[in-house]
């Protein structure tokens, strides 16, 4: 058993991640609620940033020509079809 130095709960040991030598000192519960935490606000930093570098990637010719050639491969243009079916069900469904 062990206490979690985060909620400060006594759990058993398989309630904790592995770390270097033995446990983490925070339960798994805590961790995963961390990570979310850090994650959501990470998102609202780094998008305008990753928007505005994949726009500058993507207008790249070996990126144009890529996905080119993927739009008139079969695979490409069942996952178009299928992209575009989505959408108009969501028009329908947000009017």
């Amino acid at each position: 058993m062990k206490t979690c130095t985060s909620c400060h709960r006594r759990k058993p040991d398989d309630g904790f991640y592995a770390h270097r030598n033995g446990l983490r000192s925070h339960c798994k519960i805590c961790m995963r609620k961390a990570a979310r935490e850090n994650a959501l606000a990470k998102t609202e930093t780094l998008r305008p940033k990753k928007k505005a570098y994949m726009k500058v990637y993507d207008a790249q010719p070996h990126r144009r020509a890529a996905r080119s050639a993927y739009a008139r491969s079969p695979r490409g243009r069942e996952v178009y079809r299928l992209i575009k079916r989505a959408a108009v069900a969501f028009r329908r469904v947000s009017a």
